[in-house]
């Protein structure tokens, strides 16, 4: 529905994905000044003297307050070309130079009320998803999870958010600190070896941690976790591997970080933060047909990670991948585009490596492997660099050496990826794709992983 709604009744939302849960107004406004390049926003709007008319605020009113749930920023900056004096001291001067150069004040705008949040969660994804390719400043991760979690509570990286805001609340980081702080959590604590040394016993789609140890040992831990994770000689980034991990641990025990005793009660981090909610099975019995039509709906989407591609085209296949095509309604469409994700990611990766040799070891032969030999030689020559580099676990390679093995039955991933361009007698499931996919998952992840480290150092 839309109304004009006067600019000092919106509220900005409390619960703004872009940053943690603020409840004060001035404060929110603070950290939009710092962090959401409002001062050019609101510079924006000055010379133009308006916002820009294609683009609605979208609003929701809850106990009696309108609360802006799209537009946080334009209405920040709106506020302060109103009132200057809402903006910290230190900004003022800045605002109130850009009011005196507005003719006519903008005092209302047209907003699109909503009847309650929920409604307005397919608009916010569609607008701020990273794969969306509408005009918005989009989320980061840290945003996107706490975005996730409003709407379903499964956020791949709950528990590294929770950590970040409980850094956040003891001031253990710095808040600009928080878009990177936010990825290599998540790395971290993707292994349970980490999550058992930091005495964490939830999983890392828990919002609600619970730890064995005493809160005091935990901040420890995240001090020196902090300190270290700049440091090159460690390795603990988003691009950090397992044994890098696992090392990592052993650096702090040797420091005296990790507590040898722990506690036979658990200890919730932030107390009062909302478990992630679990969906009650249903007590009625289902149909064989839906319950049939369930089990091929849960395959979903193929691919469930972030990678990060700075190749167009193959970046435009991964996210077909990840958020377009069903691999139970196009078994056959996603088959071909993974054959095409992972050939183009071998081809890329071996044009980046061009300096240095990879051998393929197949038995007691070797290749030299190109762009021009067959994909199971690319595959697994890749693969056994990886794993040299510590990329790929060892028991990884081996899968992915066994399934690329040619077989006369026509099983296995490597006939499931020539069989669907080469073969016109390979029927194809879903569930082998699917089986395919995540004996492949790791070397994929693997490949881009490398592909960036080596452009984070600058050696492509």
């Amino acid at each position: 529905m839309l109304k004009t709604t006067s600019i000092k009744n919106l509220i900005l939302d409390p619960k703004n994905p872009r940053h943690i849960p603020i409840e004060a107004q001035e404060k929110i406004i603070e950290y939009l000044i710092e962090n959401e390049n409002i001062k050019e926003l609101a510079k924006d709007i000055a010379e133009k003297g308006l916002t820009n008319p294609l683009d609605l605020v979208g609003i929701t009113e809850e106990n009696g307050k309108k609360i802006v749930l799209e537009g946080n920023r334009r209405v920040c900056a709106l506020k302060l070309l109103l009132k200057p004096e809402l903006a910290p001291k230190k900004h003022q001067a800045f605002f109130q130079k850009l009011k005196q150069k507005i003719d006519q004040q903008i005092k209302a705008i047209t907003v699109y009320q909503f009847n309650s949040r929920e409604e307005a969660t397919i608009w916010l994804a569609t607008l701020h998803s990273k794969s969306s390719k509408i005009s918005r400043k989009s989320w980061s991760t840290e945003q996107q999870t706490r975005f996730e979690q409003s709407i379903d509570g499964k956020p791949e990286n709950a528990a590294a958010l929770t950590i970040l805001e409980f850094s956040l609340t003891n001031s253990l980081i710095h808040p600009d600190q928080s878009k990177k702080v936010i990825t290599t959590i998540t790395r971290m604590l993707s292994s349970p070896e980490v999550r058992d040394a930091f005495g964490i016993l939830t999983g890392v789609k828990e919002r609600n941690i619970q730890i064995n140890i005493q809160t005091s040992e935990f901040i420890e831990i995240l001090k020196q976790y902090f300190s270290d994770f700049d440091k090159p000689e460690h390795n603990i980034g988003s691009r950090s591997n397992k044994v890098d991990r696992l090392n990592y641990i052993q650096h702090l025990k040797k420091l005296g970080k990790i507590p040898s005793s722990r506690q036979l009660t658990t200890t919730s981090l932030m107390p009062g933060m909302p478990s992630t909610p679990v969906v009650p099975l249903s007590p009625k019995p289902v149909a064989p047909k839906a319950q049939r039509v369930s089990s091929r709906s849960k395959v979903g989407k193929l691919i469930d990670y972030e990678l990060s591609i700075p190749v167009s085209k193959i970046q435009d296949i991964y996210l077909e991948l990840k958020t377009k095509l069903n691999v139970a309604e196009s078994p056959y469409a996603v088959a071909a585009l993974l054959r095409a994700l992972v050939e183009q990611s071998c081809d890329y990766f071996l044009i980046k490596n061009k300096q240095r040799s990879i051998i393929f070891h197949d038995g007691g032969k070797t290749e030299n492997v190109t762009e021009g030999v067959n994909l199971r030689t690319k595959i697994l020559g890749i693969a056994q660099s990886l794993e040299r580099y510590n990329f790929l676990e060892n028991k990884e390679l081996s899968t992915l050496t066994n399934e690329c093995q040619p077989k006369k039955d026509g099983t296995g991933t490597l006939n499931l990826l020539n069989g669907v361009l080469h073969n016109y007698a390979h029927n194809i499931t879903s569930e082998q794709i699917s089986a395919a996919h995540n004996n492949l998952k790791p070397f994929i992840i693997a490949i881009w992983e490398n592909i960036a480290g080596q452009m984070e150092n600058n050696t492509l």
